[in-house]
């Protein structure tokens, strides 16, 4: 079997795309309200994951047709997991349904449950306290230790 059947045709990178970007979409509507800090948040992830509008657009009208795919590499995991913490801080709000999310999606990664507040919590911190960017905070292995 080809490694594109099992992700419907597509190769795994574009099938964990998909995933990245329903995850973040699935924060955003966390809480009920789309602010316009989140449309221009998710238009950010949407360009860097080269997803097409239209494939978005899909995604926000059918999020249960992804099938959730585990990023292979730590790395990765660490991005998605990322992105959605600074999704659910883009309105400058952070709301319990949108943490609930993002702990849920972050133990769905693969993060140990007990850890992935900690983690969520250290993310924030280090991205308003020290202004690191998502980039630095990705690389950075003080908070991403083995979890």
């Amino acid at each position: 079997m080809d490694v594109s059947e099992l992700f419907g045709g597509m190769s795994a990178s574009e099938a964990e795309k998909r995933t990245a970007i329903m995850n973040v979409v699935s924060v955003m509507v966390a809480d009920g309200r789309i602010d316009p800090r989140e449309l221009v948040m998710l238009e950010t992830i949407r360009k860097r994951l080269k997803i097409s509008k239209e494939e978005l657009n899909n995604i926000i009208k059918n999020p249960q047709s992804i099938e959730f795919v585990r990023p292979s590499s730590e790395t990765e995991r660490r991005a998605q997991l990322v992105d959605m913490v600074f999704m659910m801080m883009a309105d400058e709000k952070i709301e319990k349904s949108e943490l609930k999310t993002v702990v849920k999606f972050g133990v769905t990664l693969g993060f140990n449950p007990e850890r992935v507040r900690i983690m969520i919590k250290s993310i924030i911190l280090r991205a308003l306290r020290t202004n690191k960017t998502r980039d630095q905070i990705i690389v950075d292995t003080e908070w991403a230790q083995k979890s």
